[in-house]
């Protein structure tokens, strides 16, 4: 009796370090993505912009775009944001709203750079007084029109 009440006492300690390693396991876990989940959602707050400002070619330096759903950038007469006296292509790049941020995306070709570095992705998150060369047309993006015209 008394060695298969020792048996069943060494058995309950392993069935109860095991489920408490479950749940210190599974908090861990349930943290580490409510930690991603907060993360994305600050990173998503940072980075809604709502306007470009044109910095080069001098010629429309100041210009202010306010950004629509779906933004193309280029020389074409149907291109939302128009630079026709630039190097641009008629549909050069496009700055799309997707999962609640502005995304930049250009064809692989095409020589882009944000805030120094160069556009390696399909598409780029865009954050608030990020600086955007694509050719020989550089602008800088904004959260609010009202920290454009105090910075002009």
């Amino acid at each position: 009796m008394g060695e298969a009440y020792d048996i069943i006492a060494a058995l309950m300690r392993y069935v109860f370090l095991l489920l408490l390693l479950y749940f210190v396991v599974t908090l861990i876990i349930r943290s580490v993505s409510e930690y991603r989940y907060l993360k994305q959602a600050q990173r998503i707050l940072q980075l809604s912009i709502r306007y470009i400002e044109i910095l080069s070619p001098e010629r429309y330096k100041g210009i202010i775009f306010r950004l629509s759903e779906k933004n193309t950038l280029g020389t074409a007469e149907d291109a939302d944001i128009r630079l026709f006296r630039s190097m641009l292509k008629p549909h050069h790049a496009r700055i799309d709203l997707q999962k609640g941020e502005y995304r930049f995306s250009t064809k692989k070709k095409r020589h882009c750079e944000i805030n120094g570095q160069p556009v390696i992705r399909k598409w780029t998150a865009l954050a608030d007084r990020d600086t955007v060369w694509v050719e020989d047309v550089c602008f800088v993006c904004r959260k609010n029109k009202t920290e454009v015209e105090e910075d002009v």
